[in-house]
């Protein structure tokens, strides 16, 4: 057999694409992890300002502890868990765990995703007052 025979060729690509779709997994299954571990985070931060009297200034401190302790991981920016805290707070008043569609959904487009659904919830709920003229958030 020759290397540059064609059906060398044509099972190389299979292999190649096989690697490939293993990559695309890996990556999938990698963010899902992720945004879990950021789910998980953002309940513990939600809980925790409940339960004390710590307020917003914990961010601060949070951020800087856990940079310090996992140096060689991104995303513990005290910009970064407020807008973790915000995720959670959009989505855990639906779900109980974070939705399986939202956890395929890379951090960055979540980030960039979050507040055009709420300018839109935002409009749907002043389009349906000017509809009905009933405020479902007030009593009456």
């Amino acid at each position: 057999m020759e290397l540059t025979d064609i059906s060398y060729k044509t099972w190389f690509e299979q292999i190649k694409q096989t690697i490939r779709k293993t990559q695309i997994k890996i990556a999938l299954s990698a963010n899902q992890q992720l945004m879990e571990m950021y789910w998980q985070l953002a309940e513990a931060i939600v809980q925790k300002q409940k339960t004390t009297q710590w307020g917003e200034s914990v961010m601060e401190r949070l951020s800087i502890d856990l940079r310090l302790a996992f140096p060689n991981i991104t995303g513990f920016s005290r910009r970064n868990l407020y807008a973790i805290r915000q995720w959670y707070l959009f989505y855990s008043a639906e779900y109980q765990f974070v939705p399986q569609v939202v956890a395929q959904i890379p951090w960055g487009h979540n980030r960039l995703i979050l507040p055009t659904v709420e300018q839109l919830e935002q409009q749907l709920t002043m389009n349906d007052i000017l509809t009905t003229g009933k405020d479902d958030n007030t009593s009456s």
